[in-house]
């Protein structure tokens, strides 16, 4: 077998077992997920819980609008929509993520291993390589899963209309690609790409490096058989998902403003980001924190453990 075949089986496995790590943590943390984007959503100008195509002549009396937080969100959701509420648009979230882990995880070794020099472990790599790397490979990734990533903020972003007393947009995610195919055309699929993909470059970058670099530490400290052999990446999972969170919040809250707008509310991510500034204040980039927190700590925490665990029982390499 020659050296391209080689890499490409191995691209291929790390891609499969990527997938299988990331269907498993976005069944088991999806709720979270979505409740993240309904706070980001939250007053946007203004308006609350309010869609903003809902004026106040088409809204009942008792649609004032609402700020809540992670636990009255998701009492209110489960009130107001019923529990499934909490799962609205989970197939298309997996789908999502055939593109988004499967690709920026399987292709960041490749990448990484380009970017070392002559005589380097590219598991010693210097920082700023792992970062680069990740910032590669999440742009790819995120360009391949923009379309998926539309389609699933609408759908979360539709129990706002429910809760208004309206007709939601969509009947759900088939539903929704047939709506915006046929309204928008294949334009709206790519729906704020410049800067999802930058968004998902910097968060990728952050977020894989410092797991790689994290657990190269941690298994030097610690040795590889500690906790039960996965200690190292259980620390590394947890830095991970703090790192993660700090710098995707404020690019998170723009990225869902832009994909849930209807065309000519916001003229671009420099607009919606001032915008959210002068009418919700500098606290709004920061929407949503807490359950990104426990989201990507709890998502990096299972994926990375069975990625790992996975690739460690079928002899694949690993970061």
């Amino acid at each position: 077998m020659t050296a391209q075949s080689r890499e490409r089986t191995g691209f291929a496995q790390r891609w499969f077992l990527a997938c299988l790590g990331a269907t498993l943590s976005e069944l088991l943390t999806y709720p979270l997920d979505l409740l993240k984007t309904r706070l980001q959503l939250q007053n946007e100008r203004g308006r609350g819980l309010l869609p903003q195509n809902a004026g106040p002549a088409t809204l009942p009396p008792s649609s004032a609008p609402l700020l809540l937080n992670l636990r009255s969100m998701a009492a209110h959701m489960v009130r107001t929509e019923g529990a499934a509420s909490l799962f609205a648009g989970l197939p298309v979230a997996v789908v999502r993520q055939l593109f988004n882990a499967g690709v920026s995880v399987g292709l960041y070794p490749t990448v990484r291993g380009a970017l070392v020099g002559r005589g380097e472990s590219a598991r010693d790599a210097a920082l700023w390589k792992r970062a680069l790397a990740g910032a590669v490979t999440g742009c790819v990734a995120q360009a391949l899963a923009q379309p998926a990533d539309v389609v699933k903020v609408r759908v979360q972003a539709d129990g706002r209309l429910r809760a208004a007393g309206l007709p939601p947009r969509y009947a759900g995610s088939l539903d929704a690609v047939r709506r915006i195919r046929r309204e928008e055309g294949a334009r709206g699929f790519y729906t704020a790409l410049g800067s999802s993909v930058w968004r998902a470059g910097i968060i990728n970058s952050a977020g894989i490096a410092s797991y790689d670099a994290t657990k190269q530490w941690a298994t030097r400290a610690l040795g590889e058989r500690a906790w039960g052999g996965m200690g190292p990446q259980v620390i590394a999972a947890l830095v991970c998902g703090a790192v993660s969170t700090v710098v995707s919040c404020p690019l998170d809250v723009v990225k869902t403003r832009l994909m849930n707008a209807p065309p000519g509310l916001y003229k671009g991510p420099n607009d919606c980001l001032l915008q959210l500034l002068k009418t919700e204040g500098p606290a709004s980039m920061w929407k949503g924190i807490v359950p990104t927190y426990q989201r990507q700590a709890l998502w990096n925490g299972i994926f990375w453990l069975a990625l790992e665990k996975s690739q460690q029982v079928l002899g694949v390499e690993s970061l």
